[in-house]
């Protein structure tokens, strides 16, 4: 079984997602790679939010979105249909994408 945290910013930025065995390790990898980003605060309370969310019985995925910024957990492996596409937009400043599984 594998889970997802993503990281995405509605066509502004590329998108960041991050897989582990684990709801915990997925949100542990997130948490990571949003530390160097202005909007860490919200984007940690946000996953941890989902985390919260997704480890409750009966509960496969949970996101939260607020304005062009969002964030997600699902019971899933990352689905890289549209990784080619989103390859070639602009990193989201601050943000390290050397442990996304979309690099």
């Amino acid at each position: 079984m594998a889970y997802t945290a993503s990281i995405y910013f509605l066509g502004q930025y590329r998108p960041a997602y991050f897989e582990a065995e684990t709801a915990t390790r997925a949100f542990q990898a997130a948490a990571y790679a949003v530390a160097g980003c202005e909007d860490q605060k919200w984007l940690i309370e946000r996953l941890d939010e989902a985390l919260a969310r997704v480890t409750k019985p009966n509960c496969a995925a949970a996101s939260i979105e607020h304005g062009a910024r969002g964030v997600s957990i699902a019971n899933r492996p990352h689905d890289p249909f549209l990784d080619r596409v989103t390859r070639s937009m602009p990193a989201y400043p601050g943000l390290d994408y050397s442990n996304a599984v979309n690099q």
